[in-house]
């Protein structure tokens, strides 16, 4: 019963369903006698609404979004405890004709209405400046938000319509019709879940076309008529969804005559079908009946509809079953089928077992004038990474494989530096974005592009409301990517994260911690303790902004405990990044695991650490770096030399895996190997990890003259630390013993606590 506020006290189980309905009919009803005004329902809520309101005992914390008949908050029911949607409702048309008698039979239905995949209606009431209702607080976005990305892979359509069809089956045996199902009105779950929003109240208070409760594009021509609909209305609607997921577009065009709209759906003619290849047959044929323009002439139950999509959808997982047990050779046949389908039609096939698409990112174009908005690119590697279907090439890969093909390094990677190294690392796609001021907003863009035509493959737009929000638009950029590339629905359901959750909810910290990263994978970027600090600094900046920053604490733990840092220094921040290591992805919290079990002297747990995420990212070169200098240092140098290997591999620059390759091919002797290392320094430009590690290659292969060679000219070229003692190591190599302490003293002098 309402209190003294006009407030519902919070409904039990044991409420009885009459009483609810009775007062739920008696909202309705006072709504449907409300003058017919045209009143945008904020001028009527808004005034008294702004974050930290309340009404009843709801706090009211953000705004949501506006529909047809309401603005949706996101608030606190504070007596249970729960977030909940709090939507104030518009005042409907007259329904007068239709009397109290029918307005408690819809309410009670309503009431009834019980289902998985229909939006939960909590509660309702009416607060000092109107009506609400109060449902269930969804995270995810609507359909039609989904389908600004363009056409849906045909699985997850049927998914979808599946779900939808399920409810219809629902809530037609309890006596109620939707009449306004649309893609604003179905809404997809991060879970995967599909929930139908408005469910049985969108009559009583719709205004989206001539006749209330329908929405001209998804309107049957008895709606279009002023006639009475029924099930087959509900029928009508979601052929038009299922036809515009799977082609991008509704079968019907909406029409302008003079002052008047009105639809192709009016007009003779047989339903439009289909584009052929788009879907199998029967479920073309399927969409073609529901879209029939005689309601007799469709199919007559949602069941029907149902247990055909259910086939479609079980050939569809039969299909996938029987790629998955194709030979390789069928297997390369496909992915070059896949790849020629990317470039005609924008979507890739469902991948099989094994098959990954290597997916380069370059840099997005800031153009918002927020220096904090520079790394994106690395937001949406970290959301993709996240992916089995695709083998995503960091920002340190791409550095290195520029610098691979002697290009050197460069402030930032655009999109034509992304497409030649994703021609160089073999990758089908690149991925360019862009942001951009739009109003008080973020408009944030990324295309897909083909290196080798260097030709579109497809788009996706987001728009995010504020600078703060723009991790949300990162998140539903990278689903829609992962969808055009074919991943499996249920695949991304399964692995997607929350970039602002997972990572942190502070763009300036994001930043920070994106100029570390680039820091650490350029030359010299964590090999000197000069080096180290600078690119601690950036993550020390990172952590003043956001002290939860999991993965900035472990990256100066990594740092320090390179070089001998502070051990309680060290330990704070293992510390830190493990009480905070619960939110960030798998990859990263096993970094963190390994590296703490290394510090505390459990390599064997630390190794298998490295082993799990090395099963999955065999290319991430800090586990390959690790991996082996644990096998290093535990004197298992046969075990480390493949480890390094495969580090330099991804980047012949990487200083501290090539260093440990020179020293451990040396400990065993494999002075084969050696010597094409040593020829292979000697023959490509000078750089400072290069020298050290050919001055030690031709110590090892008892090459004296040749190291004091090697180390004299690397000594003119810059006589710092390193070079300092690469030189005074190779004159004691040659028996120089006098040279060699003479510069070592002079070093120390001018060097003072250089030990």
């Amino acid at each position: 019963m309402p209190d003294e506020g006009g407030r519902r006290n919070p409904p039990t189980m044991t409420d009885d369903l009459g009483a609810v309905s009775a007062e739920l009919s008696a909202l309705l009803a006072e709504l449907a006698r409300a003058p017919e005004v045209d009143v945008d329902v904020a001028q009527g809520w808004t005034p008294g609404l702004r974050p930290g309101d309340t009404v009843g005992r709801f706090l009211l914390k953000r705004e949501l979004g506006r529909g047809g008949f309401g603005v949706v908050w996101e608030a606190f029911d504070r007596e249970l405890g729960r977030e909940v949607a709090f939507k104030a409702v518009r005042p409907g048309r007259r329904l007068s004709a239709h009397g109290e008698a029918w307005l408690r039979s819809e309410a009670e239905a309503v009431a009834r209405l019980n289902h998985p995949n229909i939006v939960t209606l909590h509660d309702f009431g009416r607060g000092p400046s109107g009506p609400y209702l109060i449902f269930e607080l969804l995270r995810g976005r609507t359909l039609a938000e989904r389908l600004r990305s363009g056409p849906i892979p045909f699985r997850e359509a049927i998914r979808i319509a599946g779900d939808v069809a399920r409810v219809l089956a629902h809530a037609h045996r309890a006596g109620v019709v939707h009449r306004d199902l649309k893609p604003g009105n179905v809404f997809l779950c991060e879970d995967g879940t599909v929930k139908v929003l408005d469910f049985g109240l969108a009559y009583l208070f719709g205004r989206g076309g001539p006749v209330s409760g329908g929405t001209p594009a998804y309107m049957a021509p008895e709606q279009w008529r002023s006639e009475p609909g029924d099930e087959r209305t509900d029928l009508f609607s979601l052929g038009v969804l299922l036809h515009q997921m799977v082609s991008g577009s509704v079968p019907y065009r909406v029409l302008r005559e003079g002052s008047k709209e009105t639809s192709e759906a009016l007009a003779p003619g047989p339903p439009p079908a289909l584009p052929p290849g788009s879907a199998p047959g029967d479920v073309r044929g399927l969409v073609a009946r529901m879209l029939e323009k005689d309601p007799a002439r469709r199919p007559q139950g949602a069941v029907e509809v149902l247990r055909a999509l259910e086939r479609a959808a079980s050939r569809q997982d039969g299909r996938g079953g029987r790629l998955r047990i194709a030979a390789v050779s069928a297997l390369a046949a496909l992915l070059l089928a896949a790849l020629a389908l990317l470039v005609g039609r924008t979507r890739l096939p469902a991948p099989a077992d094994g098959e990954r698409l290597v997916v380069a990112v370059a840099d997005f174009e800031n153009g918002t004038g927020e220096a904090e908005l520079d790394g994106l690119a690395g937001l949406l590697v970290t959301s993709l990474e996240q992916s089995r279907r695709l083998d995503v090439l960091t920002r340190g890969r791409l550095l290195a494989i520029l610098r691979r093909i002697g290009k050197g390094d460069v402030p930032r990677i655009d999109g034509e530096t992304a497409r030649e190294l994703a021609r160089a690392a073999g990758a089908q796609v690149v991925l360019t974005g862009s942001a951009q001021r739009s109003g008080e907003g973020i408009a944030l863009e990324l295309r897909g592009v083909d290196p080798g035509a260097d030709r579109r493959l497809f788009s996706v737009s987001e728009t995010a409301a504020a600078k703060g929000d723009v991790f949300g638009a990162i998140d539903r950029l990278s689903d829609g990517v992962r969808a055009l590339l074919s991943e499996r629905q249920e695949d991304i359901r399964g692995s997607r994260i929350r970039v602002a959750e997972a990572v942190t909810s502070s763009p300036e910290a994001h930043q920070a911690y994106f100029e570390g990263v680039d820091c650490m994978s350029r030359p010299s970027g964590a090999g000197s303790w000069v080096a180290v600090a600078a690119c601690a600094g950036h993550f020390r900046r990172a952590l003043a902004l956001d002290p939860t920053f999991a993965m900035a604490h472990y990256q100066i733990a990594f740092l320090l405990g390179t070089e001998q840092g502070s051990r309680p220094e060290i330990e704070g921040h293992m510390a830190a990044a493990l009480r905070y290591q619960g939110r960030v992805p798998a990859k990263e919290a096993s970094l963190i695991r390994a590296w703490k079990a290394h510090l505390d002297g459990r390599d064997e747990e630390a190794l298998a650490l490295y082993g799990q995420v090395l099963s999955v990212f065999p290319e991430d070169a800090q586990a390959l770096y690790l991996a082996g200098d644990l096998e290093f240092h535990r004197g298992e140098w046969a075990s480390a030399v493949p480890f390094f290997q495969k580090a330099l591999a991804l980047d012949p620059d990487a200083e501290w895996p090539l260093d440990h390759l020179v020293d451990g091919l040396g400990v065993l002797r494999r002075g084969a190997e050696l010597r094409v290392l040593a020829e292979r320094l000697e023959g490509e430009p000078g750089t400072a990890a290069r020298a050290h590690a050919l001055v030690r290659a031709l110590v090892w292969l008892g090459d004296a003259s040749g190291a004091v060679a090697a180390a004299r000219a690397a000594y003119r070229a810059d006589p710092g630390p390193a070079a300092t003692h690469d030189l005074a190591t190779a004159l004691a190599a040659a028996g120089e013993y006098r040279e060699a302490e003479r510069i070592l003293r002079a070093w120390v002098a001018s060097e003072p606590g250089s030990g």
